[in-house]
């Protein structure tokens, strides 16, 4: 990814904003998952991201966040506007921070699973693209 930015994404069931500003993360999937039926369905999925930026980095425009389905099609989740990654690294120079940073989790309720393959999570910064995190999605052993 781009010099001063590093970020890191998981897929889990749920995600909880507490009162305090923590986050709550429930049900964090494994790199891969055995479904008994495809097509099938995920009730609930939360993509979430969280991205550090360098104290000197200068956004020079939005982050996106796709997710890419098992059919390769890319879903558009998420934009960090540049004026938020602005902010972040602001506000954190202003408190003595040293780690600025955004995050962003993204609810599909419920979430189709057309057929078995990957799904990944992606964050695109000024035309580059990386790879976050992947499920891989097998259907169960016909018995089991």
């Amino acid at each position: 990814m781009s010099k001063g930015i590093s970020a890191t994404g998981l897929f889990c069931e749920d995600f909880r904003q507490e009162i305090s500003g923590a986050h709550t993360l429930v049900g964090i999937f494994s790199d891969t998952i055995t479904i008994s039926d495809v097509p099938g369905l995920f009730p609930k999925l939360v993509a979430y991201v969280r991205a550090g930026l360098s104290l000197d980095f200068k956004p020079s425009g939005p982050i996106n966040i796709y997710i890419v389905e098992a059919t390769g099609s890319r879903l558009l989740v998420a934009t960090l506007s540049e004026e938020m990654l602005k902010k972040s690294v602001s506000d954190a120079k202003q408190k003595g921070s040293p780690a600025p940073g955004v995050y962003c989790a993204s609810l599909s309720s419920p979430f189709n699973i057309p057929q078995v393959g990957r799904i990944s999570l992606e964050m695109e910064y000024e035309g580059q693209t990386s790879a976050l995190v992947s499920i891989d999605i097998k259907k169960a052993a016909a018995g089991s």
